[in-house]
């Protein structure tokens, strides 16, 4: 029988230049979906909020780890964190940016992993764990290789595409293996974490 992946509603989130905390989870894996008050042009891929795993302190503080950043787009974002804390609950932490445009209205729907689900789903995967090297045979060209976990053990590779501007790019060379896609680049420059993204199919 084929595993699949149910997403819960576990928190959503008006963003603001504050964090803003979740309840409690204990989940690693989380999918989230951006809605906006208006229609925007393209340059809203430049506007980007910060999304973390958090414990609140007893003295009122928080802990804030793993900050990535968080891009209101039309498409779902699927990501994952570390195994949660060993002390103490933890939480998703959602921020806006510090220069933050009051006139757009941004919440970030958040959901967990659970049980089961029917196939026939289509997310994007920013990527965004990435090693550089130089290429063996031209060390004038940038070997940029990422990583990045899948939340299904079967899935399929589709474009990939320019997060700023939603352009597709040249197809890199494409590894994967249950629940893990790589993806190497070679070119003049490095590729940037947060740059491309990749549309998965299961």
């Amino acid at each position: 029988m084929e595993q699949t992946i149910i997403w819960t509603p576990l928190a959503s989130v008006l963003t603001t230049k504050q964090w803003q905390f979740s309840a409690p989870t204990n989940a690693s894996v989380f999918r989230i979906r951006h809605q906006l008050s208006e229609t925007f042009p393209l340059k809203i891929w430049r506007f980007y909020g910060y999304i973390a795993k958090a414990r609140l302190l007893p003295n009122g503080n928080s802990e804030i780890t793993q900050i990535r950043r968080l891009y209101p787009k039309p498409e779902l974002d699927v990501i994952r964190f570390d195994n949660p804390l060993s002390v103490g609950e933890w939480r998703v932490a959602v921020r806006g940016q510090l220069r933050y445009l009051t006139k757009i209205s941004w919440i970030a729907h958040i959901e967990e992993t659970g049980g089961n689900v029917a196939q026939n789903n289509t997310f994007f995967i920013v990527l965004d764990e990435v090693s550089y090297s130089r290429d063996p045979e031209n060390s004038d060209l940038w070997v940029s290789t990422f990583r990045e976990f899948i939340p299904y053990e079967v899935f399929e590779v589709g474009r990939f595409y320019e997060v700023e501007t939603n352009e597709v790019v040249s197809d890199p060379f494409v590894d994967t293996k249950p629940s893990e896609i790589t993806a190497i680049f070679i070119g003049k420059t490095p590729i940037n974490p947060g740059q491309i993204k990749v549309k998965i199919i299961v």
